[in-house]
């Protein structure tokens, strides 16, 4: 059984097979300034603006750790168009959901090829942006 880190939609990361090795974060939110006269222009709070994950990650598809395929079911399942429920760490207790999250990109790097193009080594990145 796989030691699942975070699963996307029906999209498993695992230390097993795709896991990521790094996880950043980045939250903002919305300030306008709004001039006034003779006097510096105050800022006034708009909400919430935009919550984004990037995972970056390595898979070892000739050594059983992560599947040539997978990829490409990401980037299926990112074409369909539709927000995904984001579950970090599950465990017996059904994890930490974090609500709907859209996949916006989706980086691939294939490297040390075996015969016929296989390669031994996926580095990918996967952007994604809360649904709000």
């Amino acid at each position: 059984m796989a030691e699942v880190m975070m699963q996307l939609g029906s999209y498993v990361f695992a230390v097993d097979a795709a896991s990521y090795q790094r996880l950043q974060r980045a939250t903002s939110w919305r300030w306008q300034a709004i001039e006034r006269i003779k006097a510096a222009p105050a800022m006034q709070y708009m909400g919430a603006g935009r919550d984004e994950i990037t995972l970056d990650g390595v898979m070892y598809p000739a050594q059983g750790l992560g599947d040539l395929s997978q990829m490409d079911a990401m980037r299926a399942e990112a074409a369909k168009g539709t927000p995904l429920n984001l579950i970090a760490a599950p465990d017996d207790t059904g994890g930490s959901v974090h609500g709907k999250w859209c996949i916006t990109r989706i980086e691939q790097e294939d490297t040390l090829f075996l015969r016929g193009g296989q390669p031994q080594k996926i580095k990918f990145r996967v952007q994604l942006v809360a649904y709000g």
